[in-house]
């Protein structure tokens, strides 16, 4: 019964973080444009500190760095979850994962098209080494947690 209830759990956090993807898909040019000035805002200043980068530049990083960000926050819970799955039942779903990732990648920048931000496959790429990274890192962490709790 518990398996059961954890599964639930996992399978409600990756919904919910697709659901966040999606809703940040379905936006607007205006205000997609709008949330990341205002990153750019604040991160400016402290870069101009260091280097001398336009304002445009910044904000085309910064709204990638939002592409990959959102992704590898779906990697860490699709981790956890074929963690748990190959513990409690020694069954490995690693290429799941990332047809999953893909899929929604895909969905993202369809559900763009839509809302006059238009879609591209950069994007789709970039999201996908999000994923592979925040799924990545939870592994190598869960790895070397398992190997020095020993």
């Amino acid at each position: 019964m518990k398996r059961r209830y954890i599964i639930i759990i996992y399978f409600a956090v990756i919904l919910l973080v697709t659901g966040f993807i999606f809703s940040n898909s379905m936006k607007n040019l205006s205000e997609t444009v709008n949330d990341s000035s205002m990153v750019v805002d604040i991160i400016k200043p402290i870069i101009d500190k260091i280097f001398d980068v336009e304002y445009d530049t910044i904000h085309h990083l910064i709204r990638k760095a939002a592409h990959l960000t959102e992704f590898a926050m779906l990697g860490v819970p699709l981790a956890l979850f074929l963690l748990y799955i190959k513990k409690e039942y020694g069954i490995t779903f690693y290429g799941f994962s990332c047809f999953y990732a893909l899929c929604v990648a895909v969905i993202d920048e369809f559900i763009q098209s839509f809302t006059g931000r238009g879609s591209a496959v950069s994007d789709v790429i970039i999201d996908l080494t999000g994923f592979l990274i925040g799924f990545g890192i939870t592994l190598l962490v869960s790895r070397i947690i398992k190997k020095y709790s020993k």
